[in-house]
């Protein structure tokens, strides 16, 4: 995840109303200038925001995936007829586990 993505996730037009104006001097993308009333993050915070992104980005793949594995309404309906509905579901949410956010 680099830092283009993260501000623009977290401040979503900051690089276009240059409320954020970033620069690389050869070694590596840092924000140059900071125009927003939140304070400048620092390259820990970045890096924080980095990882809750990348949780989020896997835990809504892992979602829609756990969707498509539980099958229509009608295929459920029929599982709960025969008991096995409550199996199945555990069986998908191990198949495809979210990651424990805080």
């Amino acid at each position: 995840m680099n830092i283009i993505e993260v501000l623009t996730t977290k401040y979503k037009n900051c690089l276009i109303d240059n409320s954020v104006v970033l620069q690389d001097d050869g070694e590596g993308v840092y924000i140059r200038e900071w125009n927003l009333p939140d304070p400048k993050p620092d390259n820990a915070q970045l890096n924080a925001w980095a990882v809750e992104l990348e949780d989020d980005i896997f835990n809504n793949k892992q979602r829609e995936l756990r969707a498509l594995a539980y099958g229509t309404w009608r295929e459920q309906m029929d599982m709960q007829y025969h008991g096995t509905w409550h199996a199945h579901i555990e069986e998908v949410k191990q198949l495809y586990p979210l990651r424990d956010v805080d």
